[in-house]
């Protein structure tokens, strides 16, 4: 079981560029990680959010989830969180933590992400779902 936290910060979200020899490597993800026994999905996405950038979130959402198969031997199902910079958030500047598993963050807006995107997310857009933070706003 996989949790994505979908930053959303001034009207983009933050996409990590995965490296290492895991699958998906040289593709863009949201921060996130693997649920851990016992623990509620947005506590997972906030210590998976601090843990990979450095930055306090909380969850303002659940998002959709996703069924990823990525080859016969890996399966995931991705649960999609929308998090927010925390209130009293210090900086809203994310930094690399695990620079074996991500080689850079990046503020992106929603049209226009980098690619390639990682499956989950690929899913996720094929949904047209889009975070009720980024909508657009009407007169």
């Amino acid at each position: 079981m996989g949790v994505a936290a979908i930053v959303c910060h001034e009207g983009r979200v933050l996409l990590g560029r995965r490296i290492g020899n895991t699958h998906g490597a040289d593709h863009w993800q949201f921060p996130g990680g693997h649920l851990e026994a016992f623990e509620a999905v947005e506590a997972c996405a906030e210590r998976e959010v601090r843990e990979e950038t450095g930055l306090d979130v909380h969850v303002v959402a659940r998002g959709p989830y996703t069924n990823d198969v990525f080859d016969p031997a890996r399966h995931y199902v991705t649960l999609f969180v929308v998090a927010e910079l925390a209130p009293d958030a210090v900086t809203s500047e994310p930094v690399v933590h695990e620079p074996d598993k991500c080689a850079e963050w990046r503020w992106c807006d929603w049209d226009a992400m980098p690619t390639p995107l990682f499956l989950p997310i690929v899913h996720l857009r094929a949904l047209g779902y889009r975070p009720a933070p980024l909508a657009p706003v009407t007169p």
